[in-house]
């Protein structure tokens, strides 16, 4: 039984299909990296400049702010990370 699940798996392995998606995963990973340091490293510093040196993973919109009452957070607020969203969308 397993000599021959062996068998099989070593046929799909050595086919081409499998290899060549192999490969693609591999190329894939590693330019995800490159995209990755490109917009981190080199795109966003310089816009955080532009607009004023502002982080875009920090930037938030805020769609109902929290309720605070003697200190204390009645209601917490709501918001939406526009920024994590607009730095993990240019990095697709």
């Amino acid at each position: 039984m397993a000599a021959k699940l062996l068998e099989e798996f070593t046929q799909f392995a050595l086919k081409g299909n499998a290899i060549d998606m192999a490969v693609g995963v591999v190329v894939g990973t590693a330019f995800n990296k490159i995209v990755d340091s490109m917009v981190n490293d080199l795109v966003m510093p310089p816009l955080g400049i532009v607009i004023g040196g502002v982080d875009f993973k920090d930037l938030l919109w805020v769609l109902k702010p929290a309720v605070v009452a003697g200190g204390k957070v009645v209601t917490p607020g709501w918001r939406s990370a526009t920024g994590s969203f607009a730095t993990r969308s240019s990095n697709f």
